[in-house]
């Protein structure tokens, strides 16, 4: 009976024992992983700037200027680049739209008929590079299309409190976040489909 008893809980003990080895492994392999699909680069960047002309980025002692940060974003798309903003009036902006246009860029602009983007000088640089201009036009409700946020080559969202203006780029308390993690960048890409399906283009 006593031998009986001992190897029982020898059992219960090997087990236990197994199965905290088994968690432990897994648990590393998941990190593994992990680690090996979101490498350093693919993890949110969160920049605060602290009047539009100094940002600083979170993970680092790196300062960035808030104008040169959209336009890099621009430069660098490869295949397209989506810009959801109800204003983007600041010229430098728009050059490196058309710049991206020139490199075989896809460009398309989603914004709100209340933005002016019709009537205002810079409509004539998105309309003669023939970009898709899809518009929020007005209604009873005065709902606006008020987001700012801009997705690159389908896989990087920036997403950020202020509009693409000379004001906003030059001095403002804003905030910015940029991300590769997909769980961050679908909802983005779904939601704007979504916008371009309901917008008017132009």
């Amino acid at each position: 009976m006593k031998i009986m008893w001992n190897v029982l809980c020898w059992t219960r003990y090997a087990a236990i024992e197994l199965n905290a080895k088994f968690v432990y492994y897994m648990e590393n392999l998941a990190d593994k992983l992990t680690n090996r699909r979101r490498p350093e680069d693919l993890y949110s960047c969160y920049f605060l700037f602290e009047d539009g002309i100094r940002g600083h980025d979170t993970r680092s002692d790196k300062v960035y200027n808030m104008l040169d940060l959209v336009i890099e974003f621009i430069n660098e798309a490869k295949e397209s680049i989506d810009m959801c903003f109800y204003l983007i009036t600041d010229y430098s902006i728009v050059e490196a739209l058309v710049s991206a246009k020139e490199r075989n860029v896809k460009v398309r602009i989603i914004t709100d008929y209340t933005s002016g983007i019709l009537n205002n000088k810079f409509a004539k640089y998105f309309y003669k590079e023939r970009f898709p201009v899809y518009i929020k036009m007005s209604n009873p409700g005065h709902t606006i299309m008020h987001h700012k946020f801009a997705i690159k080559d389908g896989n990087t969202v920036f997403q950020c409190s202020m509009n693409l203006t000379k004001n906003t780029t030059k001095g403002s308390y804003d905030n910015v976040l940029i991300s590769r993690v997909q769980q961050d960048v679908k909802p983005f890409i779904e939601h704007l489909e979504l916008l371009t399906k309901t917008f008017k283009r132009t």
